[in-house]
């Protein structure tokens, strides 16, 4: 049972939701603070939560009716992504979790695991802002259903209510504007993928970057299990 009163985001992340702020890292944020410190922009350590997710402020929230993203945002969020031992970050752009259009950027790294999972209510829209990324659709079973590339040519995919999927990230520094109907609901995972930080996820995602339509995930001396 997940605990209420906190978003798990698209990889299942705990992101706290504490009254009178929005959970993730905002533009407006950034730019409440900018000409302030040394870092011109960055956001201080007092605006983080333990797992590094940025905090929207009460003045940000003020000031959220016109949020514009400008290259050095995208940037600052890939130096991020970079950094981070999951190789992603994230910067959300809806108010939280009761909001009925739920939309985020992501930056992703090569060699980022996300995790196969599905939403059994709802769709998911990905638009390809920068880079290149593989999206895997997958049976029960972890047998690859189809494999749709997002690149330059064909920046965006709609995501059926159900589907089982995971993502490749092919190129560094790489974009995607995740949008989905809201509230806010945690991601089911599947049961035969690995979790996070499980040995398994790295060897998963090899796999993920090759495997053909058709083939299936099973790790040596397992069998991935139905679901």
């Amino acid at each position: 049972m997940k605990q209420a009163g906190k978003q798990h985001e698209d990889d299942g992340q705990e992101i706290e939701h504490a009254p009178g702020a929005c959970s993730g890292r905002t533009f407006a944020a950034s730019v409440a603070r900018k000409g302030r410190g040394p870092h011109r922009g960055f956001l201080s350590p007092a605006d983080f939560t333990n797992d590094g997710t940025k905090l929207m402020t009460e003045s940000a929230k003020a000031n959220s009716a016109v949020r514009l993203v400008d290259a050095a945002e995208l940037r600052l969020l890939t130096v991020e992504a970079a950094n981070a031992p999951r190789r992603r970050s994230h910067l959300l752009l809806h108010e939280g979790p009761d909001d009925q259009v739920q939309r985020l950027l992501i930056a992703a790294q090569p060699g980022t695991y996300v995790r196969p999972h599905h939403h059994s209510r709802q769709w998911e829209l990905l638009i390809l802002q920068s880079g290149a990324a593989d999206i895997l659709i997958l049976g029960q079973a972890g047998e690859v259903l189809s494999r749709s590339r997002l690149d330059r040519t064909s920046p965006m995919v709609q995501i059926p209510v159900s589907a089982w999927h995971t993502c490749v990230v092919h190129e560094p520094d790489t974009v995607i504007i995740e949008v989905k109907p809201g509230p806010y609901r945690p991601n089911e995972f599947a049961d035969w993928a690995p979790e996070e930080g499980n040995e398994r996820a790295a060897p998963f995602v090899h796999w993920a970057t090759r495997a053909e339509i058709g083939q299936t995930w099973a790790p040596e001396g397992l069998r991935a299990s139905v679901v």
